[in-house]
């Protein structure tokens, strides 16, 4: 997608979509009115919404690949957490339902483990990872990206104020309340 036709607009996608910043603080930023309505309205801007997303996935491939991440690897790792089942780790021995020997669990099963530790008879007890998580992050990972929800669907607080400008000409450049003479 190119760039937006509005500079300032395409200044305030590229810093919610590539630094994460606050929809309205990024539109105060750019010197707009501190009105939440106003920044709201501009997240429901299909072409805006649309920018900050191609902006945003630059910015998390990007990241990926300087973190060394697999995706392919990252995906396949959440599916065997989605995907387990307890009774993957018990077994029956003595007519009695028991947690597997550790070397007997499969590799690949045992990234679901999250905890393991022993009850007070000394049994080896196991916690597996969170699977509704899984499910989700999974499913939302896998989701087309245009069936996704707008990523600015959230009306900002009324009560935020626009971020504190660094530069003193921006000071200067700030209206004054007109003095009253007695």
């Amino acid at each position: 997608m190119a760039e937006l036709s509005n500079r300032k607009h395409e200044a305030i996608a590229r810093e919610v979509g590539l630094f994460g910043t606050d929809l309205f603080q990024a539109y105060c930023a750019q010197g707009y009115a501190a009105h939440p309505g106003n920044a709201a309205r501009l997240a429901r801007d299909p072409a805006f919404d649309a920018r900050v997303r191609e902006l945003s996935a630059v910015a998390m491939n990007k990241a990926a690949e300087l973190a060394g991440v697999d995706r392919a690897r990252a995906l396949a790792e959440q599916a065997r957490i989605a995907y387990s089942n307890i009774l993957d780790f018990l077994e029956v021995k003595e007519g009695k339902l028991q947690v597997m020997a550790l070397d007997a669990i499969p590799r690949d099963k045992a990234a679901a483990i999250r905890e393991i530790g022993y009850d007070s008879n000394g049994n080896i007890r196991i916690k597996l990872h969170d699977k509704v998580t899984a499910l989700a992050s999974l499913l939302k990972a896998t989701e087309p990206a245009d069936q996704r929800p707008p990523l600015n669907d959230a009306t900002p607080q009324p009560e935020a104020k626009p971020p504190a400008s660094t530069s003193r000409w921006a000071a200067l450049a700030r209206p004054t309340e007109p003095r009253t003479s007695h």
